[in-house]
């Protein structure tokens, strides 16, 4: 028997967030709709109102996963009052997120799901938005020449990290959290340094 409050029409959140606990647990592999829905507590059937199949469920859940970095990424800028500790910030927040929540990073970024979240302009993006701001703020200040080179340059520096920590040589240090905390502090200050190169 379903739970009351799915009645009200908040099912396929509920799933969605049933399905993300379940891949941090069990792995993006074991995922099916009848797993979800008996971690959710309904019918066998009852998925398959909202989702097709499990790709469709998998699509649902890169969307989430996305939204959720993305808001990590605004909440960690707006902590901060200089564009140079948001920067630090939002990066230190990015790499800690995957460490975190490392399947549902690699969803995000998976072959199949990262080409849509880039088709809008870069200042709507969901994510990359965040950045985008950010440097268009070191540019306010004269650190930056170039928006779209100085975003994908501290893009790419983070995302490197973060993915040799989840899935490369820096692995067995992702336990640690020290370690990890260590890391992220002297990679994301190098970051305001490498935005401040003088403009040529």
């Amino acid at each position: 028997m379903e739970k009351p409050a799915y009645h009200h029409g908040n099912l396929k959140q509920v799933l969605l967030e049933e399905a993300l606990k379940f891949i941090e647990t069990d792995g993006i592999k074991a995922l099916s709709l009848r797993k979800v829905a008996k971690q959710a507590g309904v019918s066998p059937g009852a998925p398959y109102h909202h989702f097709k199949n499990k790709d469709e469920l998998i699509a649902g859940l890169a969307v989430r996963s996305l939204e959720k970095l993305d808001a990590t990424s605004e909440a960690a800028a707006q902590g901060q009052i200089s564009p140079q500790e948001k920067l630090k910030a939002v990066g230190k927040a990015y790499i800690l997120y995957a460490v975190e929540n490392p399947e549902q990073f690699r969803l995000v970024f998976s072959s199949e799901q990262s080409g849509s979240f880039l088709s809008q302009p870069p200042n709507e993006a969901p994510l990359f938005r965040v950045l985008y701001k950010v440097i268009e703020e070191l540019e306010a200040i004269g650190l930056v020449s170039n928006v779209q080179v100085a975003a994908i340059t501290a893009w790419g520096l983070v995302h490197g990290v973060a993915t040799l920590l989840i899935d490369g040589p820096l692995q067995p240090m992702s336990t640690d959290l020290e370690q990890v905390n260590a890391l992220v502090e002297e990679v994301t200050s190098g970051l305001i340094y490498v935005q401040a190169a003088p403009k040529r």
